[in-house]
């Protein structure tokens, strides 16, 4: 994504580059190497964040601040968006309550 952004293309772009690109990578650690499929991905995506700090912190401008759109605005979050959460956890939440005892016996098979 940060690459995307230093040769100012779509973001969404990059980001979806950049997730085909670690895919083989991480088939390629967890099939040939002693590493399972979970601590590929861990060091994978270590080395990739990695790689773009290292990428934002050389690019800082006053403009624009890159690791907003990674991080986020706290500032920013407006009640919709603390409320739309919770209410999609009390929905799952209900689901979950009512359906417990087929998910129980699916979970079995």
């Amino acid at each position: 994504m940060t690459v995307a952004y230093l040769v100012k293309g779509n973001l969404l772009v990059g980001a979806l580059a950049a997730a085909v690109a670690v895919a083989p990578g991480i088939g390629f650690f967890s099939r040939r190497g002693r590493l399972k499929e979970d601590s590929a991905i861990g060091i994978l995506f270590a080395a990739a964040f990695s790689l773009g700090a290292i990428l934002i912190s050389s690019i800082r401008t006053c403009a624009v601040d890159l690791s907003h759109i990674l991080f986020g605005n706290v500032l920013g979050v407006s009640g919709l968006d603390l409320t739309l959460p919770a209410a999609l956890v009390l929905i799952v939440l209900l689901v979950v309550f009512l359906l417990y005892k087929e998910l129980l016996v699916e979970g079995q098979r």
